[in-house]
């Protein structure tokens, strides 16, 4: 969450490129379901059902392979954020397809 928007940052190893849905700002204290869905490098970033502006699709670089490295997946916040960082709340995601490789 960047400025009380939703946004999604990837390399798939041609340089990181990031995707955001500007439509609706997210604020503290409010619950939203958020989904992210990828197939070869089209990322489609969903808020709720998606639908409209609710939903943003976008090639993300020219790679289609992701190597994802437990130590590198940050979810919820971004790099050096330090004590000013927008997110604030509970994240719950599945994480066994990525790291088992299906």
């Amino acid at each position: 969450i960047i400025e009380g928007h939703i946004s999604v940052r990837a390399n798939l190893g041609d340089g990181a490129h990031s995707l955001q849905l500007p439509g609706h700002r997210v604020d503290i204290g409010q619950w939203v379901l958020v989904s992210l869905g990828r197939h070869d490098n089209t990322f489609t970033l969903r808020l709720e059902q998606g639908g409209g502006s609710r939903e943003v699709q976008a090639q993300l670089g020219s790679r289609r392979e992701i190597l994802v490295h437990p130590a590198s997946l940050m979810v919820g916040n971004r790099p050096n954020a330090g004590d000013s960082s927008d997110f604030q709340g509970e994240i719950s995601i599945l994480l066994s397809k990525v790291f088992a490789g299906t």
